[in-house]
């Protein structure tokens, strides 16, 4: 292979033969035993072991014009012959650029011109493949573009060109296809009854065939639109009857197809607070079962502010009656119990803070208030006799003490320890 090499002055210059090289160089004796190696290495086409023998001896030897006449030739050839290994490892952009630096060295060089020419070539057909499998997969738009990258590679590739055309040719029946399901979702929306569905369907097909296709988008909108706004409506009557968790998830799925709906992002933030609501009389109410009457009580209260509809409201006011309830319940049988122990101050005290609680109720709260009375009076009664005992142990009138304190004991057993009392007066008078 002979390559040109634009520093000679002959009419055509040549690859010199190693003989040649070293009769040219014979006087130089410093550099003859390079100039001759590397000629061995070239005539070998070994180009990058002959670049190489001359490039570490040209820093040795600057100032020796004719091994750095060979050294540009070596550097060419080398550049070459790199160019070609590029292209053989499919490094096309890498290739023309080593090519392009032949031309700095050789201009007009035909080796690097048919180099840089493949390197092309190779990258058209790979981008005209790619295009190929995009157009069919139906990527019609970035098959498009990579077709127009082939012919920024090879003007006019015939294999671009035609895939161009079809390209074209698809897009006319995208097109076609677009302005059909148009009329479609023209006509589902205009019929009696209408069907904004059909009609949401067949102008989204048609903007996805055809997003110029500005009717399409507008029919599209206002199908939504109307779609939207049934949807809105249908989740109000369920939020009315009390089904806030199933309208929250309506309009949570209005939001996500159709994101500019009027209202929707407050509709959503209420039904958010009320489905919270909600939940918390739920977990409220599962303390109360446990007994637990502060956390429930704490929760119901943080129910009642988050809530934000008067029915919402009311369901938690419900369930704090309930735990209102619930709670003195536990008291009211607590109290009972000290009656029936005949711990009559106990029981009279936790049953008027059972009536107090529930003051402004018509009624009270169950028959707190009878037990009230009937405690206040066996007590009032039980005092009276323990005092006339009293007054009557002193005035040493021991029967007649005893008399009263078993009155006392009568309606109110245990009263002020009145046995051991009476015990001991009983055995006084037997003395």
């Amino acid at each position: 292979m002979s390559r040109k090499f634009v520093f000679c002055s002959g009419p055509a210059a040549v690859r010199l033969a190693a003989a040649g090289a070293a009769l040219a160089l014979g006087g130089c004796s410093g550099t003859g035993d390079i100039l001759a190696k590397s000629q061995r290495h070239a005539d070998q086409r070994n180009y990058y072991q002959a670049y190489w023998a001359i490039a570490n001896a040209s820093e040795s030897y600057p100032d020796d014009p004719k091994l750095q006449k060979v050294f540009w030739v070596r550097r060419r050839d080398y550049l070459l012959e790199r160019g070609d290994e590029l292209l053989f490892r499919e490094k096309e952009l890498e290739a023309i650029q080593v090519f392009g630096r032949v031309f700095a060295l050789d201009p007009g060089n035909a080796e690097a011109r048919n180099g840089i020419a493949r390197a092309k070539l190779k990258l058209a057909r790979r981008a005209v493949s790619r295009a190929d499998t995009l157009r069919l997969e139906g990527q019609l738009e970035e098959a498009l573009k990579v077709y127009n990258r082939a012919l920024g590679y090879v003007p006019e590739f015939k294999d671009a060109v035609e895939g161009i055309e079809a390209v074209n040719k698809l897009f006319k029946r995208r097109a076609e296809r677009a302005q059909e399901h148009y009329v479609l979702g023209s006509r589902a929306r205009g019929e009696l009854p209408p069907s904004p569905q059909r009609a949401l369907y067949h102008s989204t097909l048609s903007t996805e065939l055809d997003p110029s296709l500005a009717r399409a988008k507008n029919l599209q909108q206002q199908a939504g639109m109307q779609i939207a706004q049934a949807r809105f409506q249908a989740a109000k009557v369920m939020a009315d009857k009390g089904f806030h968790s199933a309208a929250l998830a309506a309009c949570k799925r209005i939001k996500d197809h159709w994101p500019e709906f009027p209202g929707i992002g407050e509709r959503i933030a209420t039904l958010t607070k009320e489905v919270e609501a909600r939940t918390m009389c739920s977990q409220a109410e599962m303390l109360l079962r446990k007994n637990e009457f502060d956390q429930a009580d704490k929760l119901l209260g943080k129910a009642f502010d988050t809530a934000i509809s008067g029915d919402v409201k009311a369901i938690v006011s419900g369930v704090m009656r309930s735990a209102k309830l619930r709670r003195y319940e536990s008291e009211y049988l607590k109290a009972k119990d000290l009656q029936r122990d005949w711990k009559l101050e106990a029981a009279l005290s936790e049953f008027q803070r059972i009536a107090k609680a529930f003051s402004g109720q018509k009624g009270g709260f169950m028959d707190v208030a009878e037990r009230i009375g009937r405690i206040e009076k066996e007590i009032s009664e039980a005092t009276d006799a323990w005092k006339q005992g009293q007054a009557a142990e002193q005035k040493n009138d021991l029967k007649g003490a005893i008399g009263f304190y078993k009155e006392a004991l009568a309606v109110y057993p245990g009263f002020r320890g009145l046995d051991r009392r009476v015990a001991e007066l009983e055995a006084k008078t037997k003395e």
